[in-house]
């Protein structure tokens, strides 16, 4: 019988508590953010795979190849939800393979000896594609985010994420053709570097934007009067001007029509409005989709009413909706047509 090797032990308990953090954290903290959750899942299924590698090596199970394709759609669905606050369309779609393979993977360990050469020659080799196509449909959501004029802050921070995928990427590509016998290896060596990236630096950065404390804009010399002043533009804007409806508004862009810094809007809501810019814009929307569903002059469906109000897919107007009113849009509609939001 092996030995427990105490790095695989630590490792596996170091996943394990930390998932159980991270779903408290998500229930009791309430983060609201979807990338900052799909963010945490993405770190903690690469912890796992690197973990796996260490028990392929030790006891020979490859653990790992019921993980590995979780990676490339949680990859995209965070650049996704940081880009558009929401899930993309059809978002349960882009993990049925992996979770297709998990129990296909199941099911075969325990009936047969599983060879190794099938994951070399064809396995392997699936999630290089994967990871082909889902790093550049992300890249992709980059520039198409550049071109709607996304909040810059974001642009800024998704942009050196898309320039290090893709250099990984074109990395794994060219070593495997040079040396296709080690396969393996470069995944692995693939595998950890991402993680080394995200867990240094991104997963810290976007977390600490979750959770900022009130002392960021303690340098700030913006007076108690001139907040007030254009915390009510900022409100004209939203109720008489109705920003919220632009779909390709940005703080920036508001910003410039109170007449003021991209740095003091966002303090003025953080401070005096007690939310953020995107949070804001979302309550805004959600209210003025409630008055349509109200309304039996307007007969419209979901995604007509979601583009009403501003949102470039359903699928975010329905989770900015659920999250603020506690009910989907049809039952808001059908059940409790009365219903306001709720504080």
């Amino acid at each position: 019988m092996k030995y427990i090797d105490p790095f695989v032990l630590i490792n596996i308990l170091m996943i394990l508590s930390g998932t159980a953090y991270y779903v408290l954290a998500i229930k009791r903290k309430g983060v609201r953010i979807p990338s900052s959750k799909f963010l945490g899942v993405l770190i903690l299924v690469l912890a796992a795979i690197i973990t796996g590698f260490t028990v392929r090596a030790i006891y020979g199970l490859d653990v790992l190849a019921t993980i590995m394709l979780f990676v490339p759609p949680l990859f995209y669905t965070y650049i996704y939800s940081k880009i558009y606050d929401g899930l993309p369309p059809n978002f349960g779609f882009h993990f049925l393979p992996g979770l297709l393979f998990f129990v296909f993977f199941l099911g075969v360990s325990l009936l047969f000896d599983i060879n190794e050469d099938i994951w070399s020659r064809y396995y392997y080799w699936i999630v290089i594609v994967a990871n082909s196509c889902y790093t550049i449909a992300s890249v992709k959501l980059y520039f198409d985010g550049r071109k709607i004029k996304t909040n810059n802050r974001i642009i800024l921070f998704i942009k050196p994420i898309a320039i290090i995928s893709t250099v990984l990427l074109i990395t794994l590509l060219v070593m495997i053709v040079l040396r296709s016998a080690f396969v393996h290896d470069y995944i692995l060596t693939y595998y950890v570097t991402l993680a080394i990236s995200f867990s240094s630096h991104y997963f810290i950065t976007d977390l600490m934007s979750v959770f900022s404390s009130p002392v960021k804009y303690q340098k700030s010399s913006l007076s108690e009067v001139s907040k007030k002043e254009l915390s009510h533009k900022i409100i004209l804007q939203m109720e008489s001007e109705k920003y919220f409806l632009n779909r390709f508004g940005s703080l920036n862009d508001l910003a410039r029509k109170v007449n003021s810094s991209p740095n003091y809007v966002s303090q003025v809501i953080n401070e005096n409005l007690n939310t953020t810019y995107l949070e804001l814009i979302a309550a805004y929307r959600v209210k003025e989709a409630q008055l349509m569903l109200h309304s039996s002059d307007i007969d419209l469906n979901m995604e007509q009413i979601a583009e009403k109000v501003g949102y470039n897919s359903k699928s975010a107007f329905y989770q900015a909706f659920k999250r603020l009113t506690g009910m989907t849009p049809i039952e808001f509609r059908e059940n409790s047509p009365t219903e306001t939001l709720k504080d």
